[in-house]
């Protein structure tokens, strides 16, 4: 019984596309909750395939390259947030986070280097440099792992 409650708490966190002030505290009560009963882990486990499966589908959307990266960069400010006010900072989520994140940007099926590449070139050739755009794509690059393919 307690099992079908994490689903369709989490069911409802995978539903939503951008979050509201009452998201937030939806997810700090369930936070709380979970805590009390030492289930934690579980929300945990949750939030991270929450990551991985929400970054994926941003990064195979049929977008332009420009919406695309202002979706991965709005995801990831959104994440931090839960993580801080809902989850209260806890260690297993910010793993979970940092761990999900990695997945999703570094699965070779999500090209997430060319879409890099593509990106920090159409910057870099616009008459005016925006140097928050760059900031934008700069988060990209930090998580990647094969860092080695733009010195080519």
């Amino acid at each position: 019984m307690a099992c079908a409650h994490y689903v369709t708490g989490f069911d409802y966190f995978q539903s939503i596309d951008h979050f509201q002030d009452g998201d937030y505290d939806k997810f700090s009560l369930l936070y709380r909750l979970l805590q009390k009963v030492d289930k934690l882990e579980i929300c945990a486990k949750y939030f991270t395939t929450y990551v991985k499966t929400k970054g994926s589908t941003i990064l195979c959307d049929k977008t332009n390259i420009q919406d695309k990266i202002n979706m991965i960069s709005a995801f990831d400010s959104q994440n931090d947030e839960v993580v801080d006010h809902s989850f209260e900072g806890d260690e297993q989520f910010v793993d979970g986070l940092k761990d999900g994140t990695d997945y999703f940007i570094n699965l070779r099926e999500n090209n997430a280097i060319k879409l890099l590449a593509k990106y920090t070139d159409q910057t870099l050739r616009s008459p005016v440099v925006d140097q928050d755009l760059l900031e934008k794509a700069m988060f990209l690059f930090r998580q990647l792992q094969c860092k080695d393919e733009f010195e080519v």
